[in-house]
This record gives C-alpha cells, sequence and structure tokens, in this order.
C-alpha cells in the first residue's frame, strides 16, 4: 500500500522540521528566561548555566528560521480542520447576527400596525434554537436562575 500524497503543503517534512525548531525556539526563549528570573531570585548558579546555555541555542534557533522566511511559515499554522470549524463558527454568527437584527427591527416597529408578534415570537424562538444547538453560546447565554 503506497502512502497517500498530502493535498497541500502542510506535511512535507521541511514544513514540519520547520514547525519543530519553532517549537524548540519557543520553549528555550520561555525556559531561559524563567531560568534566568530564578536564577537573580534564589542566587543559584544551576539556574544561571541554565539560561546562558539556553539563550545562544534559541539564538541560534531564531536566525535559523529568520533565513529564508522561514520564520513565516512556522508562525502561519494553517491547520486546515481549524480553518473548517472556523468557519462553520462564521456561518453560525452570521446566522445569530442576523436574527438579532431582525429582531431588533421588529422590536423598532412595535406599537405599529405593521408589528407581528408571532414573527417576533418565532424570531426568538430561532435565536434561542441557535443558542441551545451551540454549547459556548448556551454557556455564555445561560439563564440566572
Amino acid at each position: 500500500m503506497t502512502p497517500e500524497k498530502p493535498d497541500s503543503d502542510f506535511n512535507r517534512p521541511a514544513e514540519i522540521a520547520v514547525r519543530v525548531i519553532y517549537l524548540i525556539y519557543l520553549s528555550l526563549a520561555v525556559a531561559s528566561l524563567i531560568s534566568g528570573v530564578y536564577a537573580l531570585a534564589l542566587q543559584r548558579l544551576d539556574f544561571a548555566a541554565a539560561a546562558l546555555l539556553g539563550t545562544p541555542l534559541a539564538y541560534l534557533c531564531r536566525r535559523w528560521l529568520q533565513e529564508e522566511s522561514r520564520y513565516e511559515v512556522a508562525e502561519s499554522f494553517d491547520f486546515p480542520a481549524v480553518q473548517q470549524e472556523e468557519s462553520h463558527h462564521n456561518e453560525q454568527l452570521a446566522d445569530f447576527i442576523g436574527l438579532v437584527e431582525t429582531w431588533d427591527r421588529l422590536e423598532a416597529r412595535r406599537g405599529t400596525p405593521e408589528f407581528d408578534p408571532w414573527e417576533l415570537q418565532s424570531v426568538r424562538h430561532e435565536i434561542q434554537h441557535l443558542i441551545d444547538k451551540t454549547p459556548s453560546w448556551a454557556r455564555l447565554f445561560r439563564r440566572s436562575s
């Protein structure tokens, strides 16, 4: 069985190497900073040595990433699954905003002959259904009892 070729450049070995070096760079930078602060606070040489060793390694990783614009590639992190989930949430958000705008328009007509209470009730039910369907929104809009 032959392995499937990726449909994008995301899984190429070069891209994976750049992302791994980027994560190493971030880890070294944070660890060196924390070790340096602890070395100053606790006056311990082992933490100072860790900070002095980690800082040049982080610098070397950063220099390697800056060559040939590898740094921009490492920062992009475009995951297809995340983008698909994000577009789904954007659609839900657009639906929610449209329903709230409709609700606002209907409330503005309250007290006039054009006001339709059944249409207002229908929009409210659609909003509630959309909120109940989305767990994060249900927590956000949870009614206090």
